[in-house]
């Protein structure tokens, strides 16, 4: 390779990994681990880069020594309560937290937020709207006004990974579940004799 081709692909190098830099990361916190995959590839598909653990301890640790904008944080974790983890983070940091669950009551709601979380998104929700969200309180924490500029959120979030998963969701309940928290008017459930769609 010649002097300018080495230029140029040294530029290319620190143009990417500028670009990275430029990208939010978020750290979910969540031991369903087929949703997580769907979360990863939806956010990232928005510009995000995402990581993901599926314990409690698992996201302290990464919570408190990683480097991440934003903290999407399920409640219900195998080893610890959603609301434990936070408070352990919230000693060390103020890393913006979304609390994801199941559990849409009240009471969770206004614990959650007086405990420290930024926001809280009951499921089953839409992921344009989870991304919506992060966009927010990413912008009110000063990320970077370039970033947020460039943010659009996909106008088919609503069927995002239907593509990919569609063939394998009558071998995966868990899979099916997902896409429940998605888009529970874009799953089919046809099967052999079955041509009812859920909606």
């Amino acid at each position: 390779m010649d002097d300018k081709s080495t230029r140029s692909a040294n530029t290319t190098e620190v143009a990417g990994k500028a670009t990275e830099k430029l990208r939010p990361h978020l750290l979910i916190v969540d031991d369903d681990r087929e949703l997580c995959e769907v979360l990863k590839r939806y956010l990232e598909a928005e510009d995000f880069r995402v990581s993901f653990v599926h314990t409690g301890d698992a996201g302290v640790k990464a919570g408190i020594e990683g480097s991440f904008e934003l903290i999407v944080l399920d409640v219900m974790l195998p080893d610890k309560k959603g609301f434990n983890v936070l408070k352990d983070i919230r000693q060390r940091t103020r890393t913006p937290v979304v609390m994801l669950t199941a559990r849409g009551e009240e009471f969770d709601r206004i614990l959650g937020l007086e405990l420290g979380a930024d926001d809280y998104l009951a499921k089953p929700f839409n992921p344009r709207e989870l991304a919506a969200r992060i966009s927010a309180i990413l912008r009110r924490s000063g990320w970077h006004a370039s970033w947020i500029g460039n943010f659009r959120p996909s106008i088919e979030a609503s069927i995002f990974t239907l593509p990919t998963f569609g063939a394998s969701l009558a071998h995966s309940p868990t899979a099916a579940r997902g896409f429940v928290v998605f888009a529970p008017s874009a799953i089919s459930t046809r099967g052999p004799g079955n041509s009812k769609s859920s909606g």
